[in-house]
């Protein structure tokens, strides 16, 4: 129905029905106004707006999200925290919808729109991270990434030789309660720890795990004495 709302007043409107799907999409578009729901056939809105807040392409893409009636309003914080424009509620209005999608085609472009964003770029253990491309970077050579592996090398990055916490990872790459099972994490991790292999990096040497705590990521790392040389499990 909104689709054909948009066809009527000649606003180009693509649909997607997946994270997946939008993912594809999204190659090809830099797109004035992106709405999804909170809870996606196989991800979130927050992997939606992870993506367009870490690329300069979408500088002047504007997101709108849809929750639930009952959701929380943590979970309305939250969605503004990861870069939402615009958060509403159902039951939706569908002339209020077009009305936001109107004026964002209206929108005349500030100076802040329009000047050069510069790409984001951090290093660790050795490694350039161009967060923007996903895409880790060292000596000549370069891997593409996942989002969530820039994302936990970003936290990694920021609390060097402190203790990351297992809370704090759940809700900040996860977006829930952090329960005991730390299979996602150390799923990432491992994932994180392959992408570094691929340009001659063990990262597993520069990450250890404190037990029910969390990561601790140390620049340099740590020398093992001969013989007794142990690897950190990820």
């Amino acid at each position: 129905m909104f689709a054909t709302l948009c066809d009527q007043k000649g606003w180009p409107c693509y649909a997607c029905t997946s994270l997946t799907d939008f993912l594809k999409t999204i190659e090809k578009l830099t797109p004035r106004t992106i709405i999804t729901r909170y809870r996606l056939e196989d991800g979130y809105s927050d992997e939606v707006l992870s993506l367009i807040s870490a690329s300069a392409r979408f500088a002047t893409t504007r997101v709108m999200v849809l929750l639930p009636a009952n959701a929380p309003t943590l979970q309305e914080i939250r969605q503004v925290d990861l870069g939402a424009d615009c958060v509403m509620r159902d039951p939706l209005r569908l002339e209020v919808l077009l009305a936001h999608v109107g004026r964002n085609r209206g929108r005349v472009k500030g100076s802040a729109e329009t000047a050069f964003v510069p790409e984001h770029t951090f290093e660790i253990a050795g490694v350039t991270v161009h967060a923007n491309q996903f895409l880790l970077a060292k000596g000549g050579r370069s891997v593409e990434v996942a989002p969530q592996v820039v994302a936990l090398l970003r936290l990694l990055a920021r609390s060097v030789d402190k203790v990351l916490p297992y809370p704090f990872i759940y809700s900040e790459l996860f977006n829930r309660r952090f329960t005991g099972d730390t299979s996602n994490a150390r799923v990432l991790l491992a994932k994180a720890a392959t992408n570094m292999d691929q340009l001659g990096v063990d990262f597993r040497t520069h990450i250890k795990v404190i037990a029910k705590s969390g990561y601790l990521y140390q620049h340099q790392a740590p020398r093992e004495p001969r013989g007794n040389a142990k690897r950190t499990a990820v």
